[in-house]
C-alpha cells in the first residue's frame, strides 16, 4: 500500500495561487499542449545546427524551430541572421555566400569549443533528422513567390508536411503557404498588434504575441475572439519566467533551453505529466482500460468525428483497441472488440483486461469478455454475461471479486438501475450473483471504489421525468458494500459527482475522486462550458470525511482511471460535452516513497 500512498504527496504538491479570476498555475501548465525549442536547443547547443535538433528531439520538445534563408546558388541553409558573422568563423551575407562556401565554416566554436566543427546545415538535412522524431517550425526568413515554392518542395520531398509549423512574417506569406503546404499549421510572426485579425482572417491558427505587448491586456482577449490558439517566449523557461506568462493560457510555449521548460511545466502540473497521445485526433470517452503483458490497452468508446453535437455531428462508437507497451512508447493498433463499444466497466485481473457491458446507438449490452495482450498479439475470451444489459454502470474489483453496479438497461432508458451485480474472478464457473439493491436508489456513471475489502459506490446521476422530458438529478450520497455487512452509508459528498475517472485510486487511507461533472453547467451554451470540476477529493475512510487534496491540471470524465506499474492513468474521455481528449495523463505513485 506504501506505493499509492505518494499518490496523495503528488496531488496535494503546492502550487502558487491563482490569480482572481484565472486558472491555477497547475491548470493552466496543463493547457500548454505545445513546447517548441528555438532555434532546437539554442541555450546548450549552437542554434540552427544539426546538434541543436538532436538536442532538443532529447529533451522531449514537441517542435524544434529553424530559421532558413537562401544561399547565392539558391540552396536552403538553416541560419539565423542574414550574415554569418556572428555564429560562424567566417563573415558576409548568407545571400552572397554559395552552398560550399557556408558548409565549409564552422557553426560550433565561437559557441563553445566542443562543438568545434559543427556545420551549418541545410534545410533538408534537418528535414531528414526531424522525420518521425519531432516537428519542425520554419521562421521564413524570406520572402517571395521563388523561396516559398522551393521551401514547399523541401518539406514534401524530405519532410512531414502534416508535422510542420510555418512561421509566418505577412498576410500574403499565410495565403502562399495555405496553397503550397494545406496540411501544414500556420504560427502568424505578427509585426505589429494592429495585425492580429488580418493574419487570423487569412487562416493563421497561432498568434506569436512577445512578452513586452502584454502590458496591453486586450491583445489577448483579441486572439481569442478570432478564435486563434496564443503562442509565446520564455527564454529559458524557468519557473520565474512561466509563471507570469501562464496567466494568459497560452497553448504553445517556446524556450531556448527547453528541457527546463518542459521541467517546469511538469512541476506546476502537481506531478501529472503527458503519456504519449491515443493515435486518433479526437479522442474517445467511455473506453474500456487495462494492463495485459505489462502493456497499457485502452479499447472502443466514442466520439463525435466530422462535426460537434452542436453543429449537426453524429456520435460514433468504435472497436479499435489501441496498446502502449511503455510509457515513453508509441500507441499501436492492437485488433478490435467484438462490436463497437463503450460506457462499460473495465478493471485489470491477473493479466488481462476485463469488459463488461456497455452499449452502442442502437443499443446496450450485457457481454463480458477479457483482452490479453500476448506476444505482440490480442487475445480476446468470454465471460459469463450480465443478467441484463447494462451501459453507463460503475465497477471496482474488491480482491478477485467484481462488482458492478448501477447504469441503465437501454439507451432511451428513463430510469436508473438500483441493482449490483459480483462476479468471482478467480472460478471458472462463476456466474454472476444479485446484490441487495443500494439502498440510495438507481444511478449511472456513479464512481466506484475497491477499499480495505469494501466496494464503494458515490455519486453518479439518477434520471427523472420532469415537463415531459427525462432530467438527470445529480448525487451526492455515497454508501460501502461488504457481503458480511451489505449496503451502508458513508459521509456525503461535498459536492454532485458524475463520471469521475473510475475506478477510483486508493492509497492506505481510502481513495481518490479525480474531478467530475458537478451539475453547475448543465445549462451553459457550448462554447461557454468551463469544463469539468478540477478538485481532487479524498475519501478517508477511517474518519469517513471527504476532504480537498488538491487540482487536477486536465479533468476528464467518462473515462477510466487505471494503475500502471508506478502510474495512475486516465486515458482520454471527456473535455466538456461533446469535446473529447486524445491526451492520457499519468501520475507516479513512486514504490520507494
Amino acid at each position: 500500500m506504501r506505493a499509492f500512498a505518494a499518490l496523495a504527496c503528488l496531488l496535494t504538491a503546492a502550487t502558487s495561487p491563482a490569480a482572481e479570476g484565472t486558472a491555477s498555475p497547475a491548470v493552466a501548465a496543463a493547457g500548454v499542449t505545445e513546447v517548441i525549442g528555438h532555434m532546437g536547443s539554442c541555450a546548450d547547443r549552437p542554434g540552427n545546427t544539426l546538434a541543436s535538433i538532436r538536442r532538443a528531439i532529447e529533451a522531449g520538445a514537441h517542435v524544434a524551430e529553424v530559421d532558413v534563408r537562401t544561399t547565392k546558388d539558391g540552396a536552403l541553409v538553416c541560419m539565423h541572421d542574414p550574415d554569418v558573422d556572428r555564429t560562424t568563423d567566417g563573415k558576409g551575407a548568407v545571400a552572397d555566400l554559395t552552398l560550399a562556401q557556408v558548409q565549409a565554416l564552422d557553426a560550433g566554436a565561437k559557441f563553445d569549443a566542443k562543438f568545434k566543427g559543427e556545420r551549418v546545415p541545410t534545410f533538408r538535412a534537418v528535414l531528414e533528422l526531424a522525420k518521425g522524431k519531432i516537428a519542425v517550425m520554419i521562421d521564413l526568413k524570406e520572402s517571395g513567390d521563388g523561396y516559398a515554392r522551393a521551401v514547399a518542395a523541401a518539406v514534401t520531398e524530405f519532410g512531414e508536411p502534416k508535422r510542420v509549423v510555418i512561421g509566418v512574417r505577412s498576410v500574403a506569406d499565410a495565403e502562399r503557404f495555405r496553397k503550397l503546404l494545406p496540411d501544414a499549421r500556420q504560427i502568424g510572426l505578427i509585426p505589429t498588434t494592429d495585425d492580429i485579425e488580418d493574419f487570423a482572417k487569412a487562416g493563421v491558427q497561432v498568434i506569436r504575441l512577445w512578452p513586452k505587448w502584454l502590458a496591453d491586456a486586450t491583445l489577448v482577449s483579441r486572439v481569442r475572439k478570432a478564435r486563434c490558439e496564443l503562442h509565446l517566449g520564455t527564454g529559458t523557461g524557468t519557473k520565474a519566467e512561466v509563471l507570469p506568462l501562464l496567466v494568459h493560457r497560452p497553448e504553445s510555449l517556446a524556450s531556448d533551453d527547453p528541457a527546463q521548460l518542459l521541467k517546469t511545466l511538469a512541476e506546476l502540473r502537481n506531478g501529472w505529466e503527458r503519456l504519449p497521445p491515443l493515435p486518433d485526433r479526437e479522442g474517445f470517452a467511455g473506453s474500456f482500460a487495462g494492463v495485459s503483458g505489462g502493456a497499457l490497452l485502452v479499447a472502443g468508446g466514442a466520439n463525435f468525428p466530422d462535426k460537434k453535437p452542436w453543429e449537426g455531428g453524429a456520435k460514433r462508437w468504435t472497436d479499435r483497441v489501441f496498446v502502449l507497451e511503455k510509457p515513453g512508447g508509441t500507441w499501436k493498433v492492437a485488433g478490435t472488440l467484438p462490436r463497437p463499444l463503450g460506457y462499460g466497466v473495465s478493471v485489470t485481473h491477473r493479466g488481462a483486461v476485463v469488459c463488461v457491458g456497455g452499449g452502442d446507438a442502437e443499443r446496450h449490452y450485457a457481454d463480458a469478455f477479457k483482452l490479453e495482450w500476448r506476444d505482440g498479439r490480442l487475445v480476446t475470451s468470454k465471460l459469463p454475461p450480465l443478467p441484463k444489459a447494462l451501459a453507463n454502470c460503475s465497477g471496482a474489483l474488491v480482491g478477485d471479486v467484481l462488482y458492478v453496479a448501477g447504469g441503465i438497461e437501454k439507451p432511451d432508458s428513463v430510469a436508473t438501475e438500483r441493482a449490483g451485480y459480483a462476479l468471482d474472478l478467480s472460478t471458472p464457473e462463476a456466474r454472476w450473483q444479485e446484490l441487495p439493491p443500494c439502498p440510495g436508489g438507481g444511478r449511472m456513471l456513479a464512481l466506484a471504489a475497491a477499499f480495505d475489502g469494501a466496494f464503494y459506490l458515490a455519486g453518479g446521476a439518477d434520471l427523472v421525468a420532469a415537463g415531459g422530458k427525462v432530467e438527470r438529478r445529480y448525487r451526492t450520497d455515497a454508501y460501502r458494500y461488504t457481503p458480511a455487512g451489505g449496503w451502508k452509508r458513508v459521509a456525503d459528498l461535498p459536492a454532485a459527482l458524475v463520471g469521475a475517472p473510475s475506478p477510483a485510486p486508493a492509497d492506505a487511507r481510502g481513495f481518490f475522486a479525480l474531478g467530475g461533472d458537478d451539475g453547475t453547467q448543465v445549462a451553459a451554451a457550448p462554447d461557454g462550458h468551463r469544463g469539468f470540476r478540477t478538485a481532487v477529493l479524498r475519501y478517508d475512510a477511517a474518519r469517513d470525511v471527504w476532504a480537498e487534496m488538491g487540482e487536477l491540471p486536465a479533468p476528464r470524465v467518462t473515462t477510466p482511471c487505471v494503475r500502471w506499474g508506478e502510474w495512475w492513468v486516465v486515458p482520454g474521455g471527456e473535455v466538456r460535452p461533446g469535446v473529447r481528449s486524445p491526451e492520457v495523463w499519468g501520475v507516479a505513485a513512486f514504490a520507494k516513497k
